[in-house]
């Protein structure tokens, strides 16, 4: 049998509930990228596991899952089989005891996820290629966990905070008290890890999520600066062309372009 890429999907809507007592079993491997909603995984072991968006779910071969979302869920999916992936699960890569992986960026991943789609459905690709574009995309998703979970304690509770919504709201002063440091030696420590401050971390990631916004939805930037806690359009205005390059209504319509080209 060889390593095959069956197919690859896209939800980008409301995905049905699935009922907490009706499981699916399939034969190949599958993953599920959740780009956008939340909701719940569970398998035979009886743990339910939570998903946001930015998680991959990993479904495996024989083994009874079900999993659910509400009417913001959007996602990919992909179903794929043979000895390459068999091995991967071998050597630990993928796990049948994890099957939540937690990424960041959610902006670059459902984009990398979008061109692959794209590729599948339009043939521009290939089977051997895409088949490899697909194990590029997977294992770089994996390598990104496996480098968080290598992180301190403290620093993983930080930036689940700073990953938050609403996290334009929380006092990074705060967050230095709870990991148990000075502000300074917090910022001090942030920076080590990450390669920038909290305030640019938290600001990049959510300018992350503004992108999301202002190409999938019609909000106004106003809609979008007091969805994720600006204190007004102007300063949401600023901090976006600061980290961007651009404003984010310029933004918007040169890669609304793009998409439509």
């Amino acid at each position: 049998m060889k390593t095959k890429l069956h197919s690859i999907g896209h939800i980008p809507h409301k995905h049905p509930t699935s009922s907490r007592k009706n499981f699916r079993i399939l034969e190949e491997y599958a993953c599920v990228y959740l780009y956008r909603g939340q909701g719940f995984y569970q398998d035979n072991t009886n743990t339910v596991i939570n998903v946001k968006q930015g998680d991959l779910i990993l479904l495996f071969p024989g083994m009874p899952h079900h999993y659910g979302g509400d009417i913001e869920w959007h996602e990919y999916w992909a179903i794929f089989s043979g000895p390459y992936f068999e091995e991967w699960e071998k050597e630990g890569l993928i796990s049948r005891d994890h099957p939540v992986i937690t990424t960041n960026n959610i902006y670059k991943w459902e984009k990398s996820w979008q061109k692959l789609y794209e590729q599948f459905v339009e043939r521009s690709l290939k089977e051997l290629p895409l088949l490899s574009r697909f194990q590029t995309l997977l294992a770089d998703m994996l390598t990104e966990e496996q480098a968080d979970q290598s992180r301190p304690k403290w620093l993983t509770q930080a930036l689940n905070q700073l990953e938050k919504q609403d996290s334009l709201l929380i006092q990074l002063e705060d967050l230095a008290v709870q990991s148990s440091y000075s502000y300074e030696r917090f910022r001090k420590l942030f920076k080590q890890y990450t390669g920038m401050t909290p305030h640019l971390y938290r600001s990049k990631h959510v300018i992350e999520l503004v992108k999301y916004d202002l190409l999938a939805t019609d909000q106004s930037c106003a809609q979008i600066a007091q969805k994720y806690g600006f204190s007004d359009e102007y300063h949401f205005n600023r901090r976006f062309k600061e980290i961007v390059g651009s404003a984010p209504g310029t933004w918007r319509s040169k890669h609304h372009s793009n998409l439509k080209d």
